[in-house]
């Protein structure tokens, strides 16, 4: 018996919960999960128990166990199929590895999900930061002694443009927020509404990964030329 024939002992569900995906069981053998192979903002990949296998219905990924840690730890599949023994407590077989393309293409996805995750982060941070303007430009205006008058006007037009700033970015797609930074680079990172927002660069986004690295368990372990690529495929204008 090889690792990969030994992680399917597994069940998907049980790894998706240990790996911290967002999602539940939906009955006593199957569940619903929000896949770690695309962008997923609605629970789109289901685990079946009966198969020990899983199925993104957005991005059609299929695998077992082995594959959820590949991805969501960054790690090789042999790693990945070892790790998931060693943490469910099962016996780890001899066996050999996968054909190195699939390495290399599991890698390459790996890469593609962290450029998401810091995408995702950036654009929660911008919608954060504006929003919080908007409410301290309007908390400090509120103590102006004419409401009526043109400077608290004025105030509070520039907050009720923030806000929908604010409103704009937090609703924004994946694509759209790669396209906002790629505009940004290329017309020398103009000003957004307020002052004091992070610019999008390699600077800013070394900091977001190193951030997410820090707090989040499930963000991938990433060697040095894939940290690059992930900046490189940030920045790329």
């Amino acid at each position: 018996m090889t690792v990969f024939e030994a992680v399917k002992q597994i069940s998907c569900n049980d790894a998706a919960e240990r790996l911290g995906l967002r999602g539940k069981r939906t009955s006593a053998t199957q569940g619903r999960w929000r896949c770690p192979f695309h962008d997923d903002h609605h629970p789109s990949m289901a685990c079946y128990d009966s198969t020990n296998r899983f199925y993104c219905f957005t991005c059609h990924a299929s695998g077992d166990a082995a594959n959820l840690f590949a991805r969501v730890r960054g790690l090789s599949p042999v790693e990945a199929a070892k790790a998931a023994l060693t943490e469910f407590g099962l016996e780890i077989p001899g066996g050999c590895d996968r054909p190195r393309r699939d390495e290399v293409i599991i890698r390459q996805d790996v890469v593609k999900r962290c450029a998401g995750l810091i995408r995702e982060e950036y654009r929660e941070g911008m919608a954060l930061l504006l929003s919080a303007q908007a409410e301290g430009m309007t908390a400090a205006m509120e103590k102006a002694p004419d409401t009526e008058g043109w400077l608290w006007g004025h105030a509070l037009q520039r907050a009720c443009r923030v806000q929908e700033e604010s409103a704009r970015w937090q609703g924004m797609a994946d694509e759209d927020v790669q396209q906002e930074i790629t505009q940004a680079l290329k017309a020398g990172n103009p000003p957004h509404w307020g002052e004091g927002l992070p610019a999008p660069g390699r600077v800013l986004f070394r900091a977001i990964m190193d951030d997410l690295e820090r707090r989040s368990g499930t963000f991938p372990k990433l060697n040095l030329s894939e940290q690059k690529a992930v900046l490189n495929m940030l920045c790329a204008a």
